[in-house]
């Protein structure tokens, strides 16, 4: 059975397609998760605009009714396993960030790793969205290697640098602990600071203990997270 796979810019969506029979009405269980909880954007979108909306289509448009399993923040799949997770069928449909999977996705991060890019997510996904439609491999690479589909890319807002530390200039930052996920450590690896893996459920414990004094993370990731 191939898998779906939910994306977020540089995150994503995966999910299983279903062959179901037309005579006789159906009840469909899917499992949807992420390692992220919902006070990430994508996973925010998944619980409350995927999930109702998929189960509101299927009772208007079909015979069958669809019953989601969910399970997020890391209750059914960890932050950097939810590819893995579709892969193997302990999920149907997951969300993640590309920047998780710098050895399977090589090429899906291109929006982390391209410098100066846009602050707005909505021209970010429409642009992401693009290069989609014109290069094939960019989905095909889900099916072809994992046995999944790509649902739809997801944006947030850009990138920002918090730390509980004054800084001024770039220089400031040489030798400080700082956190971020996957790809974009090598941003702060690049101007000197240490760069530290990390994810958002873990954040505010190991900035308040001392693990690492700031994050390169989504506006509102420091907002939904508290770590202001």
């Amino acid at each position: 059975m191939k898998r779906f796979v939910l994306a977020i810019g540089a995150c994503a969506v995966a999910a299983a397609p279903l062959t179901l029979g037309t005579a006789h009405a159906e009840d469909i269980k899917l499992r949807i998760a992420s390692g992220h909880p919902p006070a990430n954007t994508y996973v925010n979108l998944m619980q409350n605009f995927f999930v109702p909306e998929v189960t509101k289509r299927v009772a208007a448009r079909t015979k069958h009714k669809v019953e989601f399993i969910e399970g997020y923040g890391g209750a059914m799949v960890k932050v950097a396993d939810t590819l893995e997770g579709v892969q193997s069928g302990i999920i149907d449909i997951g969300g993640y960030c590309f920047c998780f999977e710098p050895s399977n996705l090589p090429l899906h991060a291109f929006q982390v790793m391209l410098p100066f890019g846009t602050m707005d997510p909505v021209t970010s996904v429409t642009l992401g969205r693009r290069v989609y439609d014109k290069v094939p491999y960019m989905a095909k690479a889900f099916e072809d290697k994992f046995n999944q589909h790509l649902i739809a890319l997801i944006a947030d807002n850009g990138y920002n640098l918090g730390t509980s530390f004054e800084w001024n200039k770039v220089a400031d930052l040489k030798g400080r602990k700082l956190a971020g996920a996957g790809l974009n450590l090598k941003w702060l690896e690049y101007a000197g600071a240490v760069p530290v893996q990390s994810s958002l459920p873990e954040a505010y414990t190991a900035m308040q203990t001392g693990v690492y004094n700031g994050w390169i993370m989504f506006p509102s990731g420091y907002v939904n997270f508290k770590l202001y």
